[in-house]
């Protein structure tokens, strides 16, 4: 068998390199052994300890010094500790030189664990106070503290007055009306009467589509509809609806405000095809009196949608919510003041921003009726703040 054979048999090539690995792993075993025979190596097993141990007591049968220094048995050093006096009959230099001649190699791995140790329970005892937060991404750093800053401001009490007894009609919190049964349009506490200067916003359920109305929409599925009100002398204005949907959240709310006058004696709405012109736009009408009685203002009204040939298109349910704002008549401060504001007062405004050009972020709790309304914004002026009632009309997102 040539040199070519052996190089290329497997099992040859795999002996060789067990071969090797045995051999090193001796190699490697002597060496350990050696440094653990001459004391270089912390003990890891009976065997060493023992070895250990009999070399510190050779050590101190000898009279040899092996244990620490005067100046590390407590950290950090005293200062006179630098010049105590050496023990008798023997010089600080021998003390050192027998120390450093017979204590073992593995004591002074010891020795450095330990001073270790105490340089890091040191630098911990030195560090008293938590490094400063980086600022957010984007944002800016954050505040130094200051006793200005930190103190505490005053909190301004609030509260929503009462449901009067004498004076409500309807509503859960109101206990002489119906059991107390609660509303439909979401008043606890609906007032007998309506005061004069109310403003009201329409609010409209779920256009359910009656057999007239379920055919129009199949024939036209990728259409989308509107509804249209038209106030009292004043122009018509459109929204987008959703047709068949019954959950809260498709609700539409008519974007104007309105008065009384508005909406009595009747109330006119229009269902439309967006971006279909006239005549075949409109697909049915609404016109329903109105009056705003207690139990109009709490259980709300339902409409039907008629065509042209006074067939049932679709009915809704109609609300006319309470649409009144207290505004905070302050300047308008930065966003973070702003938000730390709103936080001292106990019934906690909300943000708004108004739509005029200015764009100005204002404090407004809301939307109230009128007499809750009046009520809060005297709560506010007797603290000593400034405060308007508005119809919420130039308020965004409210």
């Amino acid at each position: 068998m040539t040199d070519d054979d052996d190089d290329d048999d497997p099992s040859a090539t795999e002996e060789e390199e067990d071969r090797r690995e045995a051999e090193d792993a001796a190699l490697w075993h002597r060496v350990g052994q050696m440094l653990a025979d001459e004391g270089a190596l912390l003990p890891t097993d009976e065997r060493e300890v023992r070895r250990a141990e009999a070399m510190l007591d050779t050590a101190e049968k000898a009279g040899d010094d092996v244990a620490l220094p005067a100046r590390l048995t407590s950290w950090p050093p005293a200062p006179a500790e630098e010049t105590s006096p050496a023990s008798p009959g023997r010089s600080p230099a021998s003390r050192v030189e027998g120390a450093v001649a017979v204590r073992p190699p593995w004591l002074g791995y010891g020795l450095a664990a330990l001073l270790g140790a105490a340089a890091a329970g040191a630098v911990g005892a030195f560090r008293t106070t938590s490094p400063s937060p980086m600022p957010p991404i984007g944002g800016d750093r954050a505040p130094t503290s200051s006793p200005s800053s930190t103190s505490p401001r005053s909190t301004t009490p609030l509260s929503l007055p009462p449901c009067n007894p004498a004076a409500c009609c309807a509503g859960a919190q109101c206990a002489t009306a119906e059991g107390g049964a609660p509303c439909p349009s979401g008043r606890a506490c609906v007032a007998c009467a309506v005061p004069p200067g109310s403003r009201f916003r329409v609010r409209l359920g779920g256009v359910i589509p009656e057999a007239e109305g379920v055919a129009s929409v199949a024939a036209f599925p990728e259409g989308t509809m509107e509804v249209c009100l038209r106030p009292g002398l004043g122009p018509e204005v459109c929204t987008p609806t959703a047709v068949g949907a019954r959950d809260e959240a498709t609700w539409t709310r008519m974007p104007l405000v309105v008065a009384r006058d508005d909406v009595e004696p009747r109330l006119r709405l229009r269902l439309r095809w967006r971006g279909v012109a006239e005549p075949k736009a409109t697909v049915a009408t609404a016109s329903a009196p109105v009056t705003l009685t207690p139990r109009a203002r709490c259980r709300g009204l339902v409409v039907t949608f008629e065509t042209a040939k006074k067939t049932p298109f679709a009915r809704t349910s109609v609300f006319f919510d309470d649409h009144h704002f207290v505004v905070l008549d302050e300047a308008s401060p930065a966003a973070g003041a702003l938000e730390a504001r709103r936080l001292t007062f106990t019934l906690i405004p909300t943000v708004y921003a108004t739509e005029n050009a200015s764009r100005r972020r204002v404090l407004a709790w809301g939307p109230y009726d009128l007499t809750v309304a009046r009520a809060l914004s005297a709560q506010l002026e007797a603290a000593g703040h400034p405060a308007r009632i508005t119809d919420g009309r130039a308020l965004m997102n409210r």
